[in-house]
């Protein structure tokens, strides 16, 4: 289904995974319990070391935004789990907030592997964004080199969350029990943002 008004949103250009950031927004909020008082703690102490206020602003609304979508089970995971169970619930967080990200995780990532084809090529994003562009007008009007940070950045995002490794592999994911079933338990067709088949992932449910 597509987002609001037929458009996807694209304020992921922004950065990356923002693994560190996440990591201060979450440990602030486990003992606030509130978002709008780890924004306003963030801001105040410039706990992202960032060189400019306005630099700040955008990061920290990213952020924020990314881990409102988790639930608590999942912020738990990415306050004490290991670092591949951290990566998975920032990969979630980003599933779930952009869902340009979501299809292209399900519909290109997830197919290639489940064909054994590992390889993510420039010719799968842009043969993925040519098709999301006849159906979401936002995309068609977007000037090359919009398009091209937009690839820039996924990728970039893909390999910090260990989807894909530096030349561009697909790498298959290695659930532990725990964060399977906050992603199962979230939604029982969340696993297909990752390169998992559905029996490798049901039988680490059992």
């Amino acid at each position: 289904m597509a987002e609001e008004n037929n458009k996807y949103k694209m304020s992921f250009t922004l950065g990356g995974l923002f693994y560190h950031e996440s990591q201060i927004a979450a440990e602030l909020f486990k003992k606030e319990k509130n978002w709008q008082e780890v924004k306003n703690k963030i801001l105040s102490d410039n706990l992202f070391q960032t060189r400019s206020l306005s630099s700040l602003k955008r990061i920290t609304k990213e952020v924020i935004s990314r881990l409102e979508v988790l639930n608590d089970f999942q912020i738990s995971i990415l306050i004490s789990g290991n670092i591949p169970e951290k990566n998975q619930m920032l990969w979630t967080g980003v599933c779930k907030k952009y869902l340009f990200i979501r299809d292209f995780a399900v519909e290109i990532i997830r197919e290639k592997f489940l064909m054994m084809d590992f390889l993510l090529k420039d010719e799968d994003f842009l043969s993925f964004y040519e098709k999301k562009s006849q159906w979401h007008e936002n995309l068609e009007n977007l000037k090359d080199s919009t398009r091209k940070k937009i690839k820039s950045v996924l990728f970039k995002i893909m390999r910090e969350a260990e989807i894909i490794n530096k030349e561009n592999f697909i790498i298959p994911v290695i659930f532990t029990k725990n964060t399977a079933e906050a992603i199962f338990k979230d939604n029982q067709e969340l696993y297909r943002i990752f390169p998992v088949s559905t029996k490798d992932f049901k039988d680490i449910l059992k």
